[in-house]
């Protein structure tokens, strides 16, 4: 168990690069140009839905209209832990060996390469947030570990990858007539990502006791930032509906470089020149996302249902649209508060359901999170569920 600790905490401390290995190049390295979204527990219990319910300082992540006229809210900390494939690692008997003491080396190895040609492994989100009359402040660090297999026995590899975004944001209610109100909403982000090379896994594992050592012997890494901002609007009625349309990443470019070992990085970020990074660059593309929400407070109950249609320009990227296409950009989501401590949730995200439960004990939460997110080529052919625990302090 203290090597399996030690793995995932070296894995989360190291990022290296020489030559650049560029996503839009390496096919093993495509995910890293997933969007890294700061992980809302919530909205994965709610099948990726509630644009038009953010509140608080989830906003600033999400909808920074939902900061406007919010008088306090902290988080300090959160921390969320995500497991990947939990049904197969169950199943595959890794556990059971790692808390026995035996030999689970061929054991993972088979696990990974069971895992398909892409896939995640586990991934770690932590930070702090806060919203006090109208503004926001939020600070995320995300490690994600990622995995990539030929087919072949012993092909498996990891790719770790890390994120770190620092937002501040802005929201503002404007009061309509017929009791509308308009919260209008801008926030921008300072996004640090870094990723590995791909790292053998039976090297890996062969060397877990010197890990440290053998990454820092010249392995690349891949670092740079971004300045991306964020626009957004919720229409409110008086009967509980809510319209949102979020519009997110723009001036998304992160600036890449190459390093020869964490050493190299760690020099840049001492010496100041964490912005100079410039050897190519990865364009993430705009996204325009819009919501519709319906929420009511009564007393002892709270029930809500929200639907978003996520990405809104990938509609355009492909020219044989179909019902699949809009399945794959559509999440639904409900939950329903309890006496204001216990919340259930349920939702579907590209055709997969989700499940979660939260406890709010005011000064301290727990939610956890069960769900599905499509990692194939096409939607409907590689599911890959995730079990998430978050754990926060504030109020």
């Amino acid at each position: 168990m203290r090597k399996t600790i030690a793995l995932l905490l070296l894995l989360v401390s190291v990022t290296t690069l020489s030559a650049a290995i560029i996503p839009t190049s390496s096919n093993e390295y495509k995910h890293i140009l997933d969007p890294v979204a700061v992980s809302s527990v919530r909205m994965q219990a709610m099948g990726g839905a509630g644009l038009a319910l953010t509140e608080g300082p989830e906003s600033v992540f999400t909808n920074p209209a939902g900061l406007a006229n919010h008088d306090f809210e902290l988080a300090i900390p959160y921390i969320s832990v995500t497991l990947y494939n939990p049904l197969e690692l169950y199943k595959s008997g890794l556990i059971d060996a790692v808390i026995d003491g035996e030999d689970y080396v061929s054991t993972a190895l088979d696990f990974l390469d069971a895992l398909g040609v892409y896939n995640k492994l586990a991934r770690i989100d932590a930070g702090l947030s806060l919203a006090f009359k109208g503004f926001g402040l939020g600070v995320a660090v995300q490690d994600t570990i990622h995995t990539y297999s030929l087919g072949l026995s012993g092909s498996a590899s990891i790719i770790n990858q890390l994120a770190v975004k620092a937002t501040v944001g802005y929201g503002l209610r404007l009061i309509l007539p017929f009791s509308l109100s308009l919260d209008i909403g801008a926030s921008i982000s300072f996004n640090y990502l870094a990723y590995t090379e791909k790292i053998g896994a039976e090297e890996v594992l062969d060397n877990i006791d010197e890990l440290l050592d053998y990454l820092s012997s010249g392995m690349p890494i891949m670092a740079g930032y971004s300045l991306p901002i964020t626009a957004g609007l919720t229409l409110n009625t008086p009967v509980g509906f809510s319209v949102a349309a979020v519009l997110s990443n723009i001036n998304g470019r992160y600036r890449m470089r190459a390093y020869d070992g964490y050493e190299p990085l760690l020099d840049d970020i001492t010496a100041g020149k964490i912005l100079n990074s410039g050897e190519f660059s990865l364009d993430t593309g705009l996204d325009l996302s819009v919501g519709l929400a319906w929420s009511a407070d009564w007393r002892l109950i709270e029930p809500a249902v929200a639907v978003d249609l996520v990405d809104i320009t990938g509609f355009f990227d492909d020219d044989d649209f179909s019902f699949r296409d809009i399945l794959g950009h559509l999440r639904i989501g409900a939950e329903l508060k309890l006496i204001s401590i216990v919340t259930l949730r349920a939702g579907l995200m590209e055709g997969y359901f989700s499940l979660g439960a939260g406890i709010d004990l005011k000064l301290f939460q727990v939610n956890v999170a069960y769900f599905n997110e499509e990692y194939g080529s096409t939607y409907g052919s590689k599911p890959v569920d995730g079990l998430t625990v978050q754990f926060r302090l504030g109020w």
